[in-house]
């Protein structure tokens, strides 16, 4: 690296950081700005790799990039940044692999896989608990929502841990 001299200096090219990248750019066309990042890829949390299959390979998206309709600052940077988003597919077999790389992988065709009632349970409650959460959540300013610090200092996993019984 030479030893210029940078505007902006991003660390990390997960998602946030060439969102802001970008919006800074659109902002100030002519701000010098330099991306650090630590993988040999951009992108973060984002990643399709592929799987070996009955036929070849298939292509498996990893990470979070989930999106729906109603996250609409998301949806408008997809479409500022020319990125396509795919219908999410919910009908057909479906593959569940829970318990870590030595647990049985399971098909099935309902919407809800066969599991025990203990397991049903928790995890209808789980949904509530996450449902009754999202209605909290104030979209305009997300630091006005209650226990804004603590929600995102948390992954979706460590939510689970402290708001389930079983595994």
């Amino acid at each position: 690296m030479t030893a210029d001299i940078w505007d902006v200096v991003i660390v990390g090219a997960g998602l946030s950081g060439l969102s802001a990248a970008h919006l800074l750019r659109k902002r100030h066309a002519k701000l010098k700005i330099l991306i650090l990042e630590g993988k040999d890829r951009v992108g973060g949390r984002t990643v399709s790799s592929e799987i070996p299959a009955a036929g070849g390979a298939d292509r498996w998206d990893f990470g979070g990039q989930w999106v729906g309709s109603t996250q609409t600052h998301i949806m408008e940077l997809i479409k500022d940044l020319g990125l396509e988003v795919y219908p999410q597919f919910n009908v057909g077999k479906k593959v569940l692999h829970m318990g870590g790389p030595t647990c049985k992988v399971r098909m099935y065709r309902t919407s809800i896989p066969a599991l025990s009632p203990l397991v049903l349970l928790d995890f209808s409650q789980l949904l509530w608990k996450i449902n009754r959460l999202c209605r909290t959540v104030c979209v305009q300013d997300l630091l006005r929502t209650p226990n804004a610090a603590e929600l995102d200092s948390m992954t979706l996993h460590s939510y689970i841990e402290k708001n389930t019984w079983t595994q």
